[in-house]
């Protein structure tokens, strides 16, 4: 199987975004729409329906809330090696309806949650589990939000509810692209010595973890 590191994933369940097919890998033949410019006769392009409808939701909401959050740089963006302890991952309170009393009054129609970034700390708790690069032991997916203070409070789905309270619009942001707890940069699992806190898998197993943990959102 390719790679999937090759795109990050935003994925809206808001219905803004759809696929459909006849069956899985079918898509009909695209035909671009257009009309004529009246002043020289080029070819002007005209927005699907679906893009129209984005386009009329206007304002949008990226939220990054995870263990980064904690740190005073910029997460682990830039640090390959940074894979920081989920025990720091202890707000005092987490109300996901004060969000969407924020980014209402701002006019946002639709958000998304990042819910796995570059350090791979999962904002909900993650049951998949995966065998480690010599295949001689199967772990669970250990950095979530089971592995934190919250003991396994589901942030994505406060998230989500809350989004459907206020008639949000909504979805998730999941970075395939870097992952520092399981050692992968530029969408490729690194041979490189694991640091602490890492694992080590293949990149087969690292595809695996990204198809396993999106079904679970």
């Amino acid at each position: 199987m390719p790679s999937l590191g090759l795109i990050t994933l935003l994925f809206f369940v808001s219905g803004v975004i759809r696929a459909s097919g006849r069956s899985r890998g079918w898509r009909p033949p695209f035909k671009p729409r257009y009309r004529i410019s009246p002043i020289d006769g080029s070819k002007i392009a005209l927005p699907t329906k679906e893009q129209l409808a984005f386009q009329d939701r206007e304002i949008g909401a990226l939220i990054h809330f995870d263990v980064a959050t904690w740190l005073s740089i910029d997460g682990c963006n830039s640090d390959p090696s940074l894979v920081p302890n989920a025990s720091l991952f202890d707000p005092t309170l987490i109300n996901t309806n004060q969000w969407f009393d924020s980014v209402t009054s701002l006019g946002v129609k639709y958000a998304a949650l990042a819910v796995k970034h570059y350090c791979g700390f999962a904002s909900w708790p993650s049951q998949v589990t995966f065998p480690t690069r010599h295949g001689n032991q199967r772990i669970r997916y250990n950095y979530t939000t089971t592995d934190s203070p919250l003991d396994g409070l589901d942030v994505a789905k406060e998230f989500v509810d809350s989004a459907r309270e206020y008639n949000v619009g909504h979805g998730s942001y999941y970075s395939v692209v870097v992952n520092n707890f399981l050692n992968a940069q530029k969408s490729r699992v690194r041979t490189s010595k694991l640091s602490p806190g890492r694992v080590g898998i293949t990149n087969a197993t690292c595809n695996q973890i990204v198809l396993d943990q999106l079904s679970e959102l």
